[in-house]
C-alpha cells in the first residue's frame, strides 16, 4: 500500500484479517462508517493501532482467539507472530492453537468433512448455486472446539 515492498510478514498480516473476517464477516478495517468506502478502509489499515484497540473491534472474541489476530497483525511486520525467532513454530504453540494436531495438519491424515469420487472438471458441474440454500451462521459464541482436529 505504500510502496515499501513486502514478503513474508504480509502473509501473516493477511492471514489475521481472514481470521478475524471469517468469525465477524468483515474485515477489522471495515466498519458501519466505512460503508465500503475504500478510502476510509485504507486510512483504517495505515492507522490500524488506533482501529485495533478499540473495544469494539474484538467484542464477543474470546482471549486468546484476539491475541492471536493481533499478534499476526502487528503494525511492524519484525514484531509479528511467525517472523519472531522461533517462526512460524511461534503460531503453532500459540494458546488459540491448542488441539490442532500439527502432524495430522503437515501430513495431511486428516479426512476431509467431504469427498467426491467423480472427477471434477469446474464447480459449476458439482454445484447449481439456484439450489443452495444460505442458513445464516450462528453467533460466534468465544470458544473453538478443536477436538474433530
Amino acid at each position: 500500500m505504500l510502496s515499501k515492498g513486502h514478503f513474508k510478514a504480509v502473509d501473516l498480516w493477511a492471514f489475521g484479517v481472514l481470521l478475524y473476517e471469517m468469525v465477524k464477516g468483515h474485515t477489522p478495517f471495515t466498519h458501519h462508517d466505512s460503508q465500503g468506502n475504500l478510502t476510509i478502509i485504507y486510512q483504517n489499515i495505515l492507522h490500524s493501532k488506533d482501529v485495533l484497540s478499540k473495544s469494539e473491534t474484538f467484542k464477543s472474541f474470546d482471549k486468546s482467539l484476539m491475541q492471536f489476530i493481533l499478534d499476526l497483525l502487528k503494525e511492524n511486520p519484525y514484531q509479528r507472530m511467525g517472523m519472531l525467532r522461533n517462526g512460524i513454530q511461534e503460531i503453532w504453540n500459540h494458546p488459540f492453537l491448542n488441539g490442532f494436531e500439527q502432524d495430522r495438519i503437515y501430513h495431511r491424515s486428516i479426512k476431509a468433512p467431504y469427498n467426491t469420487s467423480e472427477k471434477i472438471d469446474s464447480i459449476d458441474s458439482i454445484f447449481i448455486f439456484e439450489d443452495i440454500k444460505l442458513e445464516e451462521a450462528p453467533e460466534y459464541d468465544g470458544i473453538f472446539d478443536f477436538s474433530d482436529f
